[in-house]
């Protein structure tokens, strides 16, 4: 081969090897961006370079970064393989370590080339000795500059053996400079944003969390409000409810109210129609409704704002409003009752002595007597009603006087047998006694005898014509009426009459209360509250149990009391 032909041979291999040199170097700066662990990965592939520039005898190859702001330097060192086989024996040889010179130089911009056989002007013949000293053929230094910063710098050196570099050679390390310092800022860039997403992202879960933490505290307080809380944002949807709210739309709709739905678009019932008129209203209002049978309740409403600018939306509460109508209620139906008791009997009373006063002179003695007999009875009837009432309050405020004393039950009971014998007559009804009380306790006779009145007149007033009524009575008993398994009577009294409804059993007992099935029969609704409250101030206990259209059952369980148990609460009088 002549030599023109060999010179041309060598030219194109370094063209081409040239060209692939900037092709890895592309490669590579892509690889650099996108991997996960730069420094890691500028390692593996400095080694690779170093590997590539092995027809320039370059044994090593090292990237310098000045870490900012710390202005820490960070070596990433790159060794071709193939000519060195123990790297650690001339780490110390790179003069980055051993001479501030170098590192000036580069930090203000300045190329290092210290090749003496290059042809090249070298700069730092004091340096270029040094090397010289520690064996170094050669050393390449160029900064890498990124857009915006000196993000360090990159040396090329030759140990084994010296190499002639030329100008075509530097500018494929200039390329590399350049590229590796685009991929440094890409990288730092894309650092940068990662740290910034990172930072943003934690940023909003700690809002998000501060925000659920917030919720769960404000749903924590609505809790214990014994009143129903909804909170509808400006579209009418849920976005906070309570548990008295949950349990009362169960106990309406017998489904759950779940977060995010719409009560503005849900119809039906007057629970949403009024939410609606509420959350479209801008002033506050009360409203109160009936949604289900039995229950009512009274709607109220705020608009919730920041700073009294923008809305977050509408407050609806609501509370359980029952037993405020139902006591209005009973005593609108207590002041009817008592005003037509208290009526008959006195219509009675005046039409009698009217006729007395207008016919006394005319009348039989016989008509004269029944006059008579019903003015006493009425007023008897009016007396016991006043009684009652004034019972009632005294209760109230235990001011009741008990005369505490030995008797016997049977006695009691006969006694207002005897007194209720006309009323069981006039509908043809037999009382009957199963078992003779020979027990003897100790109360109040007079109280007693009222409590047995009360309930044998009740049995007499709702039993239907020529029924019958048993009164049966177990000594010492003992059982399920005898809750403290003290020692007692158990007096049950029978009756095959109207009954009482499964929903009205429950509320027997409360005061004023009177079934709408016996509203054409008299009467105020007092007499088992009071006899309820007499029998408990005895220690003793009062049971129902009935079917409607059936008859009803009275059960008392009377202990037998001592004087250690009479109770000191009550303003009493004793008498032996």
């Amino acid at each position: 081969m002549s030599y023109e032909n060999s010179l041309i041979k060598t030219l194109e291999e370094k063209i081409e090897f040239r060209l692939k040199v900037e092709k890895t170097i592309g490669d590579i700066s892509t690889y650099l961006v996108f991997s996960s662990n730069f420094k890691m990965a500028l390692k593996y592939y400095l080694s690779e370079i170093a590997d590539l520039f092995h027809m320039y005898m370059v044994d090593g190859v090292l990237v310098c970064l000045f870490d900012e702001p710390t202005n820490d330097e960070i070596m990433v060192l790159g060794w071709n393989s193939d000519r060195i086989s123990n790297r650690d024996d001339y780490f110390s040889t790179f003069p980055i370590y051993n001479f501030k010179w170098f590192q000036n130089e580069i930090r203000e911009g300045h190329e290092i080339i210290l090749a003496g056989n290059s042809g090249i002007l070298s700069t730092g013949e004091q340096e270029r000795n040094y090397l010289e000293e520690k064996g170094v053929q050669s050393l390449i230094g160029f900064p890498i500059f990124t857009p915006e910063y000196l993000a360090g710098c990159i040396f090329i050196l030759n140990i084994t053996m010296a190499h002639t570099w030329q100008e075509e050679d530097l500018r494929s390390i200039r390329i590399f400079a350049d590229i590796l310092g685009t991929a440094i800022f890409r990288k730092k860039t894309e650092e940068t944003l990662s740290k910034s997403r990172d930072f943003l992202q934690s940023q909003v879960q700690r809002k998000t969390q501060d925000l659920l933490d917030q919720k769960r505290r404000i749903e924590l307080i609505l809790n214990t409000i014994t009143d129903g809380i909804i909170v509808l944002d400006d579209d009418g949807k849920v976005v906070i409810v309570n548990q008295t709210a949950k349990e009362y739309f169960r106990r309406i709709f017998k489904k759950e109210i779940i977060e995010g739905v719409n009560l503005i678009l849900s119809e039906g019932n007057p629970f949403f129609s009024t939410i609606q008129k509420l959350f479209f209203s801008y002033f506050p209002q009360e409203i109160s409704i009936e949604p289900m049978t039995g229950l009512f309740l009274q709607f109220g409403s705020a608009m919730g704002n920041y700073y009294d600018t923008s809305s977050i939306g509408t407050i609806i509460e609501f509370q359980d409003i029952t037993p405020f109508v139902e006591f209005d209620n009973m005593r609108k139906q207590f002041v009817s009752t008592v005003s037509h008791e208290l009526r008959t009997p006195i219509t009675v009373i005046n039409q009698s002595i009217s006729n007395y006063e207008k016919y006394g002179n005319k009348l039989p003695d016989s008509t004269k007597s029944k006059l008579m007999e019903a003015i006493s009875r009425n007023a008897t009837l009016l007396h016991e009603l006043i009684e009652d009432l004034l019972l009632v309050s005294r209760i109230d405020e235990r001011r009741v006087k008990f005369h505490w004393k030995s008797y016997l039950l049977d006695e009691v009971i006969l006694e207002v047998l005897t007194q209720l014998e006309p009323r069981a007559q006039s509908k043809s009804i037999e009382v009957h006694i199963s078992n003779n009380i020979e027990l003897p306790l100790v109360g109040d006779p007079n109280r007693m005898s009222q409590i047995f009145r009360i309930i044998l007149d009740n049995s007499i007033k709702y039993s239907f014509e020529k029924g019958s009524i048993l009164v049966t009575g177990i000594e010492k008993y003992k059982g399920k009426y005898n809750k403290e398994n003290s020692e007692g009577v158990l007096v049950k009294i029978s009756d095959k009459g109207m009954g009482i409804s499964d929903d009205d059993l429950p509320r027997m007992f409360e005061r004023f209360f009177r079934s709408q099935k016996v509203n054409h029969i008299p009467g105020t609704g007092l007499g088992l509250g009071i006899a309820r409250d007499l029998i408990k101030m005895h220690k003793g206990d009062i049971f129902l149990e009935s079917k409607l259209k059936y008859g009803t059952t009275v059960i008392l369980f009377i202990p037998r009391l001592k004087e250690d148990q009479l109770d000191d609460e009550i303003e009493i009088e004793k008498k032996d």
